[in-house]
């Protein structure tokens, strides 16, 4: 919690928001999975052509591949239809990998120059957003759209 309060104050000040706690404070140290369970969510592309029940669970960013990916498997329909379906997969699939790839690439680059360094647990992830817009507005001008997916790596 003091992680959370030292984060939330606007430079130390008290000007920023004020941190509370509410509830049953002794389960505060426990985990979600101790009350919803634990199991493997669905991940189109760690292994997207393997069967794989995800017991209801899709991350978001996979919701649209995990859709169109259900609907090929029950198409009965048109075999073109199907075959379309599946490319449009395939490239999507394609699309996400390549951007990994290239957002790989280039955080290898600046750390390996120290041009970015690593933040330490519990430090806010972005501290200046005209920088990473701008990042972001580089990155697509020279590599493409992120799409939603591709969001995780901002």
């Amino acid at each position: 919690m003091r992680e959370v309060k030292t984060r939330t104050l606007n430079n130390n000040s008290y000007e920023g928001s004020h941190v509370m706690q509410y509830g049953t404070q002794r389960i505060s140290n426990e985990t979600v999975s101790v009350y919803q369970g634990s199991f493997t969510y669905w991940n189109f592309t760690s292994n997207p052509f393997q069967s794989s029940e995800s017991m209801g669970v899709v991350n978001q960013r996979d919701a649209d591949l995990y859709s169109m990916w259900q609907t090929y498997k029950k198409s009965t329909g048109e075999p073109e239809q199907k075959r379309e379906l599946l490319k449009k997969i395939k490239e999507i699939t394609a699309h996400r990998t390549h951007l990994d790839s290239s957002v790989s690439m280039i955080e290898g680059q600046l750390l390996a120059d120290r041009l970015i360094e690593v933040r330490g647990d519990g430090m806010a992830l972005e501290d200046d957003w005209d920088c990473l817009k701008s990042m972001v507005r580089t990155y697509e001008t020279h590599c493409g759209s992120l799409t939603q997916y591709g969001m995780k790596h901002t």
